[in-house]
């Protein structure tokens, strides 16, 4: 049994018991007693994280735009690979090694993108 000291622990700590939340270091850093180094890299690790986090959005409004004109105009969208079996499950992190969306989420985004101005080409 989990006592509240224990969730106010989690919580301090950024620790969740959900296996959805990734735990991300955003603790503050002291800058005078850092190596320049240390904070470049520091820097350079907070904005790839917030480019990821962007894409990941894009991603999804691309997905709920597409899924809600085609839902209007009764069209099936068929699956951007193999991997996943419709498209609104598909995952660019979670494809297999030889998809070409493997880890790459701006292919991804661009393909979905393209599906959704030939949707819109459609009228």
């Amino acid at each position: 049994m989990i006592s509240l000291d224990h969730i106010f622990l989690f919580a301090s700590r950024g620790i969740s018991s959900t296996k959805t939340t990734k735990f991300v270091d955003q603790s503050v850093v002291d800058v005078n007693s850092v190596d320049p180094k240390q904070l470049a890299h520091i820097r350079k690790q907070r904005i790839h994280e917030q480019k990821r986090r962007e894409i990941e959005r894009y991603i999804r409004a691309l997905k709920t735009t597409l899924r809600e004109r085609c839902s209007k105009r009764g069209i099936n969208v068929p699956t951007l690979c193999s991997c996943h079996s419709t498209i609104w499950d598909a995952d660019p992190m979670a494809c297999s090694q030889n998809c070409s969306f493997y880890r790459n989420p701006t292919a991804f985004a661009t393909s979905l993108h393209s599906l959704l101005t030939s949707c819109q080409a459609t009228n």
